[in-house]
């Protein structure tokens, strides 16, 4: 199997950054390098199934056991 590399500094490990864009009320998780920061790609912070737990919680919903 291949092993990604960074297209600026050619490093080969990654990191996830949080970070809230000007103008923007959501924040984003950065795909970046870990050693240069170069960001290769960007994720919702959080996805569908956080936001169905949360509200599960809130309403106090819980899974009916089989």
């Amino acid at each position: 199997m291949a092993i990604s590399k960074c297209a600026k500094c050619e490093g080969n490990t990654f990191e996830m950054a949080e970070v809230k864009p000007i103008n923007s009320e959501i924040k984003v998780a950065f795909i970046q390098c870990a050693s240069c920061g170069s960001v290769l790609g960007a994720v919702d912070q959080y996805d569908v199934g956080f936001f169905v737990k949360e509200i599960a919680k809130r309403f106090n919903i819980l899974p009916q056991s089989e």
